[in-house]
């Protein structure tokens, strides 16, 4: 997590403003750590919930942990409403997943 300088001038602040800006978003991370399984794993397999939930499990794993509960669910619930319907294979959707992160 970015510091604050104490008495920070106007400009320290907005370059630590930039820098927090620029940063993804830790649904968009989510996102893409799902994207990633889809393709790692078995990117032909037709998707379906189940193997959506694992990779979204997966990824929970990985990029969630040791956050604050607070800060992980609401990663997780704009992740999962930024998600498109479950459609294709795995690697089809895992593009859909990236694209819509793109947005997050």
């Amino acid at each position: 997590m970015e510091r604050i300088p104490t008495n920070p001038t106007t400009k320290e602040l907005d370059d630590v403003l930039a820098r927090i800006l620029s940063e993804p978003t830790r649904a968009h991370l989510l996102l893409l750590g799902v994207a990633t399984v889809l393709e790692d794993e078995q990117p032909f397999q037709t998707m379906n919930p189940a193997v959506y939930c694992d990779a979204m499990n997966a990824a929970i794993t990985e990029h969630l942990a040791g956050l604050p509960g607070v800060v992980a669910a609401d990663a997780l619930m704009r992740a999962t409403a930024a998600a498109p319907h479950v459609t294709g294979t795995a690697w089809e959707y895992a593009q859909l997943l990236r694209d819509v992160a793109k947005g997050l």
